[in-house]
């Protein structure tokens, strides 16, 4: 068995707290560097990939405002508010120039900022869009020996188109391809375009086409609703005409086929535009002596002759058409320069030379640092506790006396007062337990003695075991019964297990039943008694607590002021409302104050009146006899009610208790114990 460390003797160095604290230091230090650095590097990156990332984002967000600007007008006469507006959320200088290289707009405040002409971020232009900034542009062609579908783009490293996948008014999710305008059915739209879906051009709506269709969709919506269709009417396409979805893989009701044919039926700008670009995309497939092809309004297309599996040159005809015909909406290709940009992340390390010796002095110097003072805080740590752990052995082989002189502040100073607490107050048990084990030991010992005196002279025949002779031995068997109920109570008051039953106790009536009982102390010792109440309390007044405990420890007041005061004496027991010490002095409780003319109490003595078996009468007289324990329950019974007991006394006049009740005492469980 591993022997202890004597508290006594110095430790050794390879036990003393000092060495697991310097060597748990040392690692901490050396991972923490070693993880700095590595987080140092580590952020670096990133910052360089974050900084990349954000200009992208950037260039993205301020490329696509402008190419939608451009799309939806035809000149870039008011660009200025847009460019300012970007420039002020983005945090950069933007200027925008024609392919002449003439200013249109810029939010450079001196005109030496303007940027070089060829130093372009970006050409703006809606029907070329470019797919490094564009998000609709940048989906991978097909192929270029695909064998495509009809409909489809043979046009390899096409951008994808910009048109939605459904024709306008078709509901998602199922629903069969709308007939061409001649009946046959028509193939898929393009797949790829680089023109901007927000350039419509002719094919926009006028205000009475879109209130037509909305009305179509609105029918639509209901037809699907009324057949158990939840149909969602959407945001409207870029040229104003409604969209109804529907959810995926539900075909449309045969009842709502009208009404989504109605939707699909292009309106008369639609249609002109149509056979313009009808007229377009022919004319291109006939320079190329391609068949020629029928347009439906989602640009998906029938070739005119049926037996022809494809068509490669539609594609690529029906883009060029598009920018020929869009070309006149849309304003004119300009230049974009995005400046303000800081192209380098700031770094702070790298791995140069310099930089690994400044990184190889700074570990070092850390390391030198962090151990020196984990060596001086370890002899600080350990000095105080080698000296509490003296003491404490001190105290453990029996020296009561035993303190650790430690005068500090900190923790360890915390530690040392606690200590010498906890010692000061062993000291004291100990000395109220032998005071304690003698006081029992005596108030036991009287009336035991008295009993063995008599029962001895009876066995000699020295006494008659008449009447005379029983009720003594009865009378000394009451002391001994009483002494053994008070330990009794106090214990269980102590361990929180003596039980109350709080109920709310009508005051003056108590009082009155209370003086009552009470006389039968008083009036044989020639002592006047009057319990009376506060004539400012109401007549119904209640006082809240369990009344056989109430009832208790006045007995025990009355019964001490009945042994202290003198024949002829008078005691008085009020009953007022009152605040404690806790409350404030609010009234919130009942207060019992029961005074005597009696002997009362040495100053000295009043502080302790309330400890077990303290009595200011040393000699512990019968005349002024008692356990020493009625007040010592009385504070019990107070505390579990949640009340206080308080005493004042003169010596020579007379003394006052006084116990506060108050209105709401806290919840106690069956046992008695109080639910904080």
């Amino acid at each position: 068995m591993r022997r202890p460390v004597d508290p006594g003797h110095r430790v050794p160095w390879p036990r003393s707290l000092v060495v697991p604290l310097f060597v748990m230091t040392a690692a901490i230090v050396a991972v923490s560097v070693a993880a700095a650095v590595w987080m140092t590097v580590s952020a670096t990156a990133t910052a360089v990939e974050q900084k990349r990332d954000q200009t992208v984002t950037t260039d993205t967000a301020v490329y696509d405002d402008l190419v939608g600007y451009a799309a939806t007008h035809t000149h870039w006469d008011a660009v200025g508010s847009v460019l300012r507006r970007l420039a002020s959320e983005n945090e950069v200088t933007l200027t925008l120039m024609d392919e002449s290289g003439n200013l249109i707009a810029t939010t450079a405040k001196k005109s030496a900022q303007l940027p070089r002409p060829d130093l372009a971020r970006a050409i703006l232009n809606p029907l070329a869009l470019d797919p490094s900034l564009a998000p609709s542009a940048r989906i991978t062609a097909p192929e270029p020996d695909a064998d495509p579908e009809p409909g489809e783009s043979a046009a390899p490293g096409s951008a994808p188109t910009s048109e939605p996948s459904e024709k306008p008014g078709q509901a998602s999710g199922g629903a069969s391809p709308a007939p061409s305008r001649d009946g046959t059915t028509a193939g898929g739209p393009p797949s790829f375009s680089v023109i901007d879906p927000r350039a419509v051009g002719p094919f926009r709506l006028n205000d009475e086409e879109r209130d037509q269709k909305i009305a179509e969709a609105k029918d639509l919506v209901t037809c699907l609703s009324t057949n158990g269709v939840s149909g969602v009417l959407s945001d409207t396409a870029p040229n104003g005409r409604p969209v109804v979805s529907m959810p995926t893989g539900t075909q449309t009701p045969r009842p709502c086929l009208d009404d989504e044919g109605l939707l699909r039926k292009p309106t008369q700008s639609e249609y002109t535009a149509l056979q313009a670009l009808d007229t377009l995309v022919n004319d291109c497939l006939a320079r190329s002596g391609e068949d020629p092809i029928i347009l439906d309004t989602d640009l998906s297309w029938t070739s005119v002759d049926s037996d022809r599996e494809s068509n490669r040159g539609v594609s690529g005809c029906i883009e060029t058409s598009r920018q020929e015909q869009l070309a006149s909406s849309v304003a004119e290709p300009a230049r974009l320069f995005i400046q303000g940009q800081d192209a380098t992340a700031r770094v702070f390390w790298d791995f140069s030379g310099e930089n690994q010796l400044r990184l190889t002095l700074l570990i070092a110097g850390l390391l030198v640092l962090t151990l020196g003072l984990s060596l001086y805080g370890g002899l600080r740590l350990t000095r105080p506790l080698r000296t509490l752990a003296a003491a404490a052995a001190r105290a453990s082989d029996g020296d009561l006396r035993a303190r650790a002189d430690v005068r500090r502040r900190d923790e360890v100073g915390a530690v040392a007062t606690a200590f010498n607490t906890m010692a000061e107050r062993r000291e004291t048990l100990e000395s109220s337990r032998n005071a304690m084990m003698s006081d029992i030991s005596h108030e036991l010992r009287t009336p035991i003695a008295t009993m063995r005196g008599w029962v001895e002279a009876a066995e000699d025949d020295l006494v008659t075991p008449d009447a005379a002779f029983l009720a003594t031995l009865h009378r000394e068997t009451l002391v001994l019964q009483r002494l053994v109920d008070d330990l009794h109570q106090l214990s269980l008051a102590e361990a929180g297990e003596l039980s109350l039953e709080i109920e709310d106790i009508p005051l003056r009536e108590f009082l009155d039943q209370f003086e009552a009982a009470a006389r039968g102390l008083s009036d044989p010792a020639g002592i006047s008694l009057t319990a009376i109440a506060d004539p400012t309390l109401p007549a119904d007044a209640m006082v809240r607590a369990d009344p056989f405990r109430l009832r208790q420890a006045l007995l025990n007041l009355v019964s001490n002021a009945v042994r202290h005061t003198p024949e002829g004496g008078r005691i008085t027991i009020t009953a007022e409302r009152s605040g404690n010490e806790v409350s404030g002095g609010v009234p919130d409780g009942i207060a019992f104050t029961v005074t005597d003319t009696g002997s009362g109490i040495p100053a000295e003595e009043v502080p302790f009146v309330f400890d077990r078996f303290r009595r200011a009468d040393k000699s512990r007289t019968r005349a002024t006899g008692g356990s020493g324990l009625g007040l010592a329950i009385v504070r019990e019974i107070l505390r579990l009610h949640g009340g206080s007991a308080t005493l004042a006394s003169t010596q020579g006049t007379g003394t006052a208790v006084t116990l506060w009740f108050p209105d709401a005492p806290p919840l106690t469980d069956r046992s008695g114990t109080p639910s904080r």
